[in-house]
């Protein structure tokens, strides 16, 4: 197990998995059914207040296990716990960041960031409390009462985190959420959300297709392989933050995950 995070708590797994496989079914029109091996004997041990990402070549399932961890999706096999309680559908305890932002364009940033809690029934006092708290965080108090037309992307990714934060789940589930930004607002949303893990104290797991950006965010990245989607490599990222991408110790973990996933995309072209 990893050395403890500063915002890290020790106890209770945040998420197991344990031998979960996930098949699906296609029916065809001669009757026949195709069954497709999405996800295969996956394990895994996901402590509280870890930062982990998950990266593999097309194929390997990583938006599929997310979605089975959200409770989006359900397992075929094995079990999957959330804060050492079986995933039965979405809760409370999880919070999706998508790549699309999903935020409502007729609310302002700082409605946006109070949606959910006014709709748990929260006194006012306690919401607006969440909401200063969250806008801070996220540095958006001058753009509190712009609407989401009136932002950019990078800035609406820092709303939808805000929003997922001021619900306070366990965990925060991250598909790709950066990925559709430009490389000089994506460096500065990895810094942006290092800092809210570390004030937020939050378990994170991440979905990328980047191996530079998992080496930068995460406590361990897990690789997994494609058709179906194995674990084929943990890999613990035991480097001090904040990271030096140009680094010789950046680069040696580099190389380790890049040996790892190679001969899957080379695979995917033969």
């Amino acid at each position: 197990m990893l050395a403890a995070e500063p915002g890290a708590a020790v106890g209770l797994s945040a998420i197991t998995a344990r031998h979960l496989e996930k098949t699906y079914l296609s029916a065809n029109r001669n009757g026949s059914v195709t069954e497709t091996h999405a996800l295969s004997d996956i394990n895994l041990e996901i402590a509280q207040g870890e930062f982990i990402c998950i990266i593999g070549a097309s194929g390997c399932g990583k938006s599929t296990l997310l979605r089975i961890v959200a409770g989006f999706e359900s397992v075929s096999s094995g079990d999957l716990l959330v804060m050492g309680k079986p995933v039965a559908g979405p809760g409370p305890d999880r919070g999706m960041v998508f790549q699309d932002y999903a935020l409502f364009p007729w609310l302002s940033v700082a409605q946006n960031i109070a949606y959910g809690p006014r709709q748990a029934k929260i006194n006012d006092e306690e919401v607006n409390a969440l909401t200063e708290r969250y806008l801070d965080i996220v540095g958006l108090q001058k753009f509190r009462n712009r609407y989401p037309h009136e932002l950019s992307g990078g800035m609406k990714q820092r709303v939808a985190i805000a929003r997922v934060l001021a619900n306070d789940p366990a965990v925060i589930l991250m598909d790709e959420p950066f990925g559709a930004l430009d490389a000089f607002t994506r460096n500065g949303l990895q810094e942006s959300l290092l800092h809210i893990w570390g004030e937020a104290k939050k378990t994170i797991l991440f979905i990328t297709h980047s191996v530079d950006e998992a080496i930068y965010l995460s406590d361990r990245t897990i690789v997994l392989s494609p058709h179906p989607g194995r674990v084929k490599l943990e890999l613990t990222i035991d480097l001090p933050r904040p990271r030096d991408i140009a680094s010789v110790e950046f680069n040696h973990f580099k190389r380790i995950m890049l040996d790892a996933i190679a001969p899957d995309i080379a695979a995917e072209t033969e």
